[in-house]
């Protein structure tokens, strides 16, 4: 049925499925709806399609289950969308339903590799990505999202993948296939190649599973059942070399992996020994790894009981850590983490990496001899890259310039540098590749010159710390020193330091123990600003810059804040401003220039732009020149003012393709005899002499 058209020529598709029943036919009907028919004319079309009588009771639902009705119908019916009928919105799908997809990819596929499709694709698919509230080390990526990078993923390992997903609010369970011989299909028979269908159904129903290559899903798919949602991908067709790469390399990869997504399995904070391995609020994803082979036990493991991947070792082999905040410009934020790991006696407390090691065995030497390379961390960078909260395994940061270590030796040993590891943790305004392999511009914006970093203190970030740190190096220690002697030593350090700190608040402010307060909250507000220099009245000289020195000061005269922390104090209306008078001098540049030429007893100036006709290669004799600066005071030319003045030819030059006849050329006796305006012949003046004599007999020159 057509229903009312009302004017309109157009017309929009609908594809529609009848499941109120068991018994009711399993394909669709393509149904046409005028342009401007409203929900009333549409649910007739729909009853004399289908036999259905205007008083029975039903809904027609999208695929998402929401309900066509008069409010939502001309938003809601698209050209070319699917339909449900159902005796109600949450009726179970008695039988499956397909329905089209259309997955063009997004053009920065081309443009940009396809780095953007991620989040480009947003409303266009039925998992729609929506970006959370930022949390600790941004882990917020919804990991079960199946984009542009777990496309490239599945046909590097396999031929096909079939990805089966439920959200939690869903009645159905969503199943698309996609397979590179289908792919192949398509382009041979010039058929649309980014499109397909997604079959809709009920959870645990696998009556379309007829392969026999595929009968282990239907074990996967009966396990539906006990799930309120769930993402399965399912690659088959697995190339020959990935294989025997997952079969005798299980333990490596499963580390990889426990590497790669640490943060989402133990929280922010890691796998740290003496914390709970219950799952949280924030680390509240199980990944389980089973590994089947025919007439073998199964290898099963869950990622949250791996203890010895890369970043648990890290966090647990450290004696100490130092935590930091990068602001990058616009919205970007990495949190950073810098661990010590110092060598303890006889035995190295820096984790090696078997990507990565740091000791390279020499071939010809003994089987307990190796060769130490740059000591603890070997030749590896001291950051790993995480973004939003995963492992970008092909881009790490080598150092920052506050932590490299110096030129000359300073108070910390330079092996200390090379005992540190770190991590940087960046929120989604850092632009990744698709497979989520690289980072594109990390390191660029974090070395940019307007990057702040501060240190991160108890979740705080403190304006400034006097702690004085003192170190010694490991080859001053003394080995043999006994226990007793140590523990005296500490309690008469201890004994030094004051028994009780009195702290007293001016405004009842009062700061609490262990009390958390939001990063920048004036504790010690300002009461007076201090600049130098201490004069009412400057005297500058025009173009000299000229700096202050600002000091914000309390009402004891403290300093409040130190040198290179940027001061606001747009809320403290109570501190008096300060006014300076600047009494600004003339600059003693130079400002004017004046030219005379003299002829006889006369002085004629040449002025601006002014025209001189002259003999080309002749000299300008009787040349006067005055300078000025700002404060019309004359200036003594000097030999170095002298040759910082220029004529020049304001002609057009010989056109490069310009040919000359034989009696033309310009030989070297011709060029000896003209200086060029200033007298040196230079090879610049001989270029410029042979432009002029071949070109006229008369120049005109500006000034």
């Amino acid at each position: 049925g057509s229903g009312e058209n009302r004017g309109g020529d157009g017309y929009r598709t609908v594809y529609l499925f009848d499941r109120r029943e068991k018994e009711s036919e399993l394909g669709d009907r393509a149904l046409q709806v005028g342009e401007r028919s409203d929900y009333a004319a549409f649910r007739a079309s729909v009853c004399q399609t289908l036999g259905i009588s205007p008083e029975d009771k039903f809904v027609i639902t999208t695929t998402s289950r929401k309900e066509i009705t008069c409010d939502n119908f001309d938003e809601t019916v698209k050209d070319g969308v699917t339909l449900y009928l159902l005796q109600s919105v949450n009726q179970l799908l008695l039988t499956a339903t397909k329905e089209r997809i259309d997955f063009l990819p997004h053009y920065d596929t081309l443009v940009k590799s396809g780095m953007y499709e991620y989040y480009a694709s947003e409303g266009q698919n039925p998992l729609r990505y929506v970006r959370p509230l930022p949390v600790p080390r941004s882990l917020n990526s919804d990991i079960s999202y199946f984009g542009v990078g777990g496309k490239q993923a599945v046909f590097f390992v396999g031929q096909s993948a079939r990805m089966i997903s439920k959200p939690a609010d869903s009645q159905d369970v969503h199943e698309l296939m996609l397979s590179k011989e289908d792919f192949e299909k398509k382009e041979k028979n010039k058929e649309a190649i980014y499109s397909g269908y997604i079959r809709n159904r009920k959870p645990s129903d696998s009556v379309h599973i007829t392969n026999d290559d595929e009968r282990f899903l239907h074990h996967l798919i009966t396990e539906e059942k006990e799930k309120d949602s769930f993402t399965a991908v399912v690659i088959t067709g697995v190339q020959p070399e990935h294989i025997q790469y997952l079969k005798n390399y299980f333990h490596l990869w499963t580390r990889q992996l426990a590497h790669i997504y640490h943060y989402y399995i133990h929280g922010p904070k890691g796998n740290e020994n003496h914390t709970s391995k219950e799952a949280g609020p924030i680390n509240n994803i199980d990944i389980e790894i089973s590994m089947f082979e025919k007439g073998k036990a199964p290898k099963i493991v869950n990622l949250r009981e791996i203890q010895d991947d890369m970043q648990t070792l890290y966090i647990n082999t450290a004696a100490d850590s130092f935590e930091f905040k990068a602001h990058v410009e616009g919205d970007g934020v990495v949190e950073g983490i810098i661990r010590y790991h110092p060598f303890l006696y006889d035995r190295e407390t820096y984790p090696d990496d078997p990507c990565f090691p740091s000791k390279l065995k020499d071939e010809d030497d003994d089987d307990d001899c190796f060769i130490l390379e740059k000591a603890a961390r070997g030749k590896r960078p001291i950051f790993e890259c995480f973004w939003n909260g995963r492992l970008i395994p092909y881009t790490s940061v080598e150092d920052f310039d506050w932590c490299t270590p110096p030129k000359k030796r300073g108070l910390a040993p330079i092996e200390c540098y090379n005992r540190i590891s770190g991590a940087l943790f960046t929120n989604d305004k850092f632009q990744v590749s698709t497979n989520k392999l690289t980072f594109m511009d990390l390191e660029l914006k974090l070395k940019d010159k307007n990057t702040l970093f501060t240190r991160i203190l108890n979740g705080q970030e403190p304006q400034a710390l006097y702690d004085e740190i003192k170190t010694v190096p490991i080859a001053k220690l003394d080995r043999t020193v006994a226990e007793k002697v140590v523990k005296k030593y500490v309690e008469d350090e201890m004994a030094r330091l004051p028994d009780r700190l009195s702290v007293t608040w001016p405004e009842g402010d009062e700061l609490l123990p262990n009390e958390i307060r939001p990063a920048g909250t004036p504790i010690g507000p300002p009461r007076r600003l201090k600049v130098k220099p201490d004069s009412e009245i400057l005297v500058i000289e025009n173009g000299t810059a000229f700096p202050f020195q600002v000091e914000v000061l309390d009402e004891s005269d403290n300093i409040t804040a130190q040198p290179k922390l940027i001061v606001h104090c747009k809320s403290c209306k109570d501190v008096a401003p300060v006014e300076k008078t600047i009494k600004l001098l003339p600059s003693s540049h130079v400002a004017r220039l004046q030219i005379f030429s003299v002829e006889g007893q006369k002085a004629i100036q040449i002025k601006h732009q002014d025209e001189v006709n002259w003999i080309a290669g002749d000299i300008m004799h009787n040349l006067i020149f005055q300078m000025y600066d700002e404060g019309e005071r004359e200036i003594d030319i000097t030999s170095a003012l002298a040759e910082k003045i220029k004529l020049f030819d304001s002609d057009d030059e010989l056109e490069s393709d310009e040919e000359l006849d034989s009696d033309e050329s310009v030989d070297d006796e011709e060029l000896d005899s003209n200086k060029g305006l200033d007298g040196d012949k230079t090879p610049e003046n001989e270029r410029e002499l042979k432009l002029i004599k071949l070109k006229a007999k008369e120049k005109t020159i500006s000034i």
